[in-house]
Order: C-alpha cells, then sequence, then structure tokens
C-alpha cells in the first residue's frame, strides 16, 4: 500500500477517535447522577427556640397562613401541637417551584416520626405514623418510705414521667401530707423503651401499690383502650375506679379535636386571634356533659358563642359550653359530673356544629388541656370487663418479671438494710 495511503488512513482514524464522544458521555453521565442525587425539593429543618413557637418558626420558612392552616389541621386529628416544647425538631420540604409543602415532619424522638406527605393529585396530605422498632423492658421498684414517696422513687432512679404518675395516682388515694409514714412500703411495676441501648420516652406505669400504718393498702393497675389517644386509658382501682387527683370527665363521649387552644386564624373573620378554648367535633343535638359539680352561673345566648352554659366549680374554676343547639339547664342550677348541660349545635359564630369548650381561672381564660381529665370515673360494661382480664394479665406479668433471672426486683443491699431497721412511727 503507498505510504501516503497509509499516512491518510492513520490520520483519519485518530481524528475519529479523537471526535469519539466517549469522554463527553462520561460527562453527561456525571451530570445525569449529579442531577438524580440533587435534592428535588427544598428541606428546612426547625427546632422550636426557647420562648418561640411553632407557629412562628413555620412562617419564618415561608409558609402561609393558609398552609399552616391546612398543616395544623390534618396533624389535629393525630399530634396535639399545644404540648410542643422548646428543642422540637421539625422537617419541611417545599416544592421551589410551586412553593407547596410536599411534605411536613414531626421527629418526636429517635424512635417516632410523625409525617404530613402531600398527595398532589388528590391535593390533599396522608398522615402516615413512621415508628421504628423498639426494645420493651418491664421493670418492678419496691422500696420502703424514709423521707417522702418522690425521694424513695428518685432513689431507684424511676424516671420522671413514672414518677410522676405513681405519685399523681397514689395522691387520690392517701392524703401523704398528714398519714404517710416512715416505714410505709410501695411497689410499682413499669415499661421502658430502648432503641439501640439508649431509653426514649414512652415509658408506661403497669402497677401500683401503697401500703402504710395509718393509710391502709392501696393498689391500681392500668387500663389500655386499645388507642393511645383515648381518654380512658389511665390507672384505676381493682373495682374499676379512676385514680386521678382532681377527677374531670370530658364534656362529650367521643373526643376529636378541631381547633386547639391558642392563636389560630380564624375561619370567619380571616384574621389571626386568640382561640380561647378548645372546639371538639360533634354531631347536631350529642349531648354535653358537665366536667364536674358546681353550680349553672349562665345559660343563654351569648354574642359570637351562641347558646352558651357556664358552670361554677368548687375550686373556683368556671367551664364554657358553647355553641350549643339545646341548653338543658337554667341559671343558679346545681349540677354533677356528668349532668347534661346541652347539645352539640352551631349557634352564634360558627360554621358548623362543634363545641366550644372553655376553661376560666380567677376570671381568665387558660388552656383547658391543663385539666386532668377522663371519660369517665368508672369503667362500666363491656371496658370493666376488658379491665379486669387486663388485671389479670398484668398479674401474671408481675410474676413472670420477678422470676427473670436479672429482674430488678432483687433489693441492693442498701434497700434491705433500710427495709429492715425502718422505724414504723
Amino acid at each position: 500500500m503507498n505510504i501516503k495511503i497509509k499516512i491518510l488512513i492513520l490520520v483519519l482514524v485518530s481524528i475519529s477517535l479523537t471526535a469519539c464522544p466517549l469522554s463527553k458521555g462520561k460527562n453527561n453521565q456525571q451530570t445525569i447522577a449529579q442531577e438524580i442525587v440533587k435534592p428535588k425539593y427544598e428541606l428546612h429543618e426547625i427546632y422550636i427556640p426557647k420562648g418561640g413557637s411553632l407557629f412562628s418558626e413555620m412562617t419564618s420558612v415561608g409558609l402561609t397562613p393558609q398552609q399552616i392552616i391546612e398543616i395544623t389541621l390534618v396533624f389535629g386529628d393525630n399530634v396535639d401541637f399545644r404540648m410542643v416544647q422548646p428543642n422540637d425538631h421539625f422537617q419541611v420540604l417545599i416544592d421551589p417551584v410551586t412553593n407547596e409543602v410536599m411534605e411536613f415532619n414531626y421527629i418526636q424522638d429517635i424512635v417516632t416520626t410523625h409525617k404530613l406527605v402531600r398527595d398532589i393529585e388528590a391535593q390533599t396530605y396522608n398522615y402516615i405514623l413512621d415508628e421504628k422498632e423498639f426494645d420493651k423492658k418491664m421493670l418492678i421498684v419496691e422500696g420502703v418510705l424514709y423521707t417522702t414517696l418522690e425521694q424513695a422513687l428518685n432513689d431507684h432512679n424511676v424516671e420522671p414521667v413514672v414518677k410522676y404518675a405513681v405519685m399523681n395516682a397514689l395522691s387520690s388515694k392517701v392524703n401523704f401530707s398528714a398519714y404517710a409514714r416512715i416505714g410505709d412500703t410501695f411497689k410499682i411495676m413499669y415499661e421502658e423503651r430502648y432503641f439501640q441501648g439508649i431509653r426514649v420516652p414512652g415509658s408506661r406505669l403497669y402497677y401500683i401499690s401503697y401500703n402504710g400504718k395509718s393509710t391502709g393498702f392501696h393498689e391500681g393497675y392500668r387500663y389500655d383502650e386499645g388507642d393511645d389517644k383515648s381518654a380512658y386509658n389511665g390507672m384505676y382501682t381493682p373495682l374499676g375506679h379512676a385514680m386521678l387527683v382532681a377527677p374531670y370527665r370530658l364534656p362529650l363521649d367521643r373526643i376529636h379535636v378541631t381547633s386547639p387552644y391558642g392563636n389560630r386564624f380564624h375561619p370567619i373573620t380571616r384574621k389571626w386571634r386568640m382561640h380561647s378554648g378548645v372546639d371538639y367535633r360533634g354531631a347536631t343535638g350529642t349531648p354535653v356533659y358537665a366536667v364536674s359539680s358546681g353550680r349553672v352561673i349562665l345559660a343563654r345566648k351569648n354574642g359570637g358563642f351562641g347558646n352558651t352554659v357556664e358552670v361554677l366549680h368548687e375550686n373556683g374554676y368556671v367551664t364554657q359550653y358553647a355553641h350549643l343547639h339545646r341548653i338543658r339547664v337554667k341559671h343558679g342550677q346545681r349540677v354533677s359530673m356528668g349532668s347534661v348541660v346541652g347539645t352539640v349545635g352551631s349557634t352564634g359564630a360558627s360554621t358548623g356544629p362543634h363545641l366550644h369548650f372553655g376553661l376560666r381561672i380567677n376570671g381568665r381564660y387558660v388552656n383547658p388541656g391543663n385539666l386532668k381529665m377522663a371519660s369517665a370515673t368508672k369503667l362500666k360494661g363491656n371496658r370493666l370487663e376488658k379491665y379486669k382480664k387486663q388485671i389479670s394479665e398484668i398479674k401474671t406479668l408481675i410474676i413472670n418479671t420477678e422470676n427473670e433471672p436479672d429482674s430488678p426486683y432483687d433489693m441492693t443491699l442498701f434497700e434491705k438494710y433500710r427495709r429492715a431497721n425502718a422505724k414504723i412511727s
């Protein structure tokens, strides 16, 4: 072959290789990969500052009042935003093109995350409870009083949420300031939760007992309705009486919060204003109950509150039941806990049937959530039968826990010494 032709062929091959898009294709692949990895939505991390509010923080990341209302209304069925505390963690994913909130997450703890995910087609949010699997550990603590019950629980490293549950329940049966004595004994069983070896919130008290020379013997078991949001959940005596320090019942048989206490965007005035109570969903005509005994101090139409009943209780608190369809009591009438004071309606400044429940202390509206309320002070019917079965299960659980080889039920030498040397006065 002619040398010139060979040289020409080599030049052409060299040119074709140089023009080959291999390196360019590699760059394209890198670009595509980067586009895939690149987040589609803007992520905003929210940590509630001391003295701050969730509303102000949501506003600061660009959410409109309408978006905040929509999110809080959907979340209201599953999360009580009134309980938001400093350092609580939220995440907001926003579409930078449409400015829509595509996902809103409340990271309750390392185990539990509450999510709202946008359904683009339905233009609504779907609620998802993302709860990682965690380990449960039953603990039994038995002790003797040598100062106070609180100190005894502290000595056993009982975590605060369980400690206060114990003290609140037992205080409904025992006047500690008058009758507690050194040498009185107590026993509790509770559940702790762990995730990867770290204790996480969610401890539950299952059993309590207290025995003293002056107080006698008292015990209680946990009743579980099967719904974490049920107001029936809690500690009860073996006969089914609620162990509440200041017993109040809920104003409706079924509770569904539609608008909590605090600042809100008013559905009628379209302005932000203070909501002085809690709104509960209810069909027109649903019975409304007095949460505790007292005297009716108002039973009439009351401006924007519509048909309203107010009850003055023995402790000076005033409860308010507004937007009623019918009023069933008269001014000055005495009512007992559970008395029907009216029925759910939509009178006054209202967009639909519901109960507005308010609470005034010393003349000022406060959060009704401050009341420790239960749906009833005694379990009845099917609930009582269910509770009896749960008592039997808890008794078996106590026996099994005490017999575990590594059970913390075994008393320390210090506890044995205290018990042996306690002087009952």
